[in-house]
């Protein structure tokens, strides 16, 4: 169903033919002549970085929820990293949605913290791929790939600027 009636949060009920030949806004750039390889993301969203010093998949935003799983903590938990604490205000579990290189979509569904003050999402590849689950991580030549081990292999470009691999 996901070739022909690709429905998702982020773009709607446009069809895989129509979105890979429309242009779309993402990330205040314009892509033309098909999705971008990687992350679908909200279209006004900002990057997710695959972040292998994380422990859990982190975002700021409510919405990536999937409706009915996400649950406020009465007290908030603190996250600790090199910028610094952060207030883990909740948990649930959200769904991202990717396009591989055979321009196929990839969906995961994983559990993650709800974290305001995170400026981008954090992606941990361990927790992506977790014990029993196919696939992998691979960064080689300047690039990261999350492989499916199904024949869906999602690309992702190191930033120059801060040299860690960002999904779009």
């Amino acid at each position: 169903a996901v070739e022909r009636g690709f429905v998702s949060r982020f773009f709607g009920d446009i069809g895989v033919e129509r979105a890979r030949h429309q242009k779309l806004h993402v990330d205040a750039q314009w892509v033309e002549n098909g999705l971008p390889l990687g992350w679908i993301g909200k279209i006004e969203a900002a990057d997710g970085v695959i972040d292998t010093g994380a422990t859990h998949i982190g975002t700021w935003e409510k919405e990536d929820f999937i409706p009915g799983t996400f649950e406020l903590f009465q007290e908030p938990k603190q996250m600790g990293g090199i910028a610094g604490t952060l207030d883990i205000k909740g948990k649930g579990i959200v769904r991202y949605e990717m396009v591989a290189r055979n321009g196929k979509v990839k969906a995961v569904e994983r559990e993650a913290y709800y974290i305001p003050g995170l400026p981008v999402r954090l992606i941990p590849p361990q927790v992506i791929f977790a014990k029993g689950v196919k696939g992998h991580c691979m960064i080689r030549d300047g690039q990261c790939a999350l492989d499916f081990g199904d024949g869906r292999i999602v690309d992702t470009e190191i930033n120059h600027a801060t040299n860690l691999p960002m999904l779009r």
